[in-house]
């Protein structure tokens, strides 16, 4: 990655501008650990932009953990997102998500 002369290898060091420090730190500890503390506060707004960063990214482990976090969580289903959450638990195998998106849908 840095064997040409480019900006980053020029300077040792590559710039993310589109990410707070403190969501790159988490997806950071996700790449080297497989854990994130993001994900077990259950806030969804920390939730939501690191699903944003991984599918970005493409971090598919991160972006499969974070959906299967949204749809756990009481608030995280709702009637725009069910179709989309149903997709990705079926495309990922992700049963307790689908059965949670059938319990929503049966309300």
């Amino acid at each position: 990655m840095f064997e040409h002369p480019t900006k980053e290898n020029l300077e040792g060091r590559i710039e993310i501008q589109d990410m707070e420090a403190d969501t790159m730190e988490e997806v950071l500890c996700f790449l080297y650990t497989g854990t994130c503390d993001g994900l077990e506060g259950n806030d969804m707004e920390t939730v939501v932009t690191l699903h944003q960063v991984a599918d970005r990214y493409l971090i598919e482990q991160l972006r499969v953990r974070c959906t299967a976090v949204k749809a756990l969580t009481a608030e995280g289903i709702t009637e725009d997102n069910a179709t989309d959450l149903w997709e990705e638990a079926e495309f990922y195998k992700l049963e307790e998500v689908k059965q949670a998106v059938r319990d929503f849908c049966w309300k």
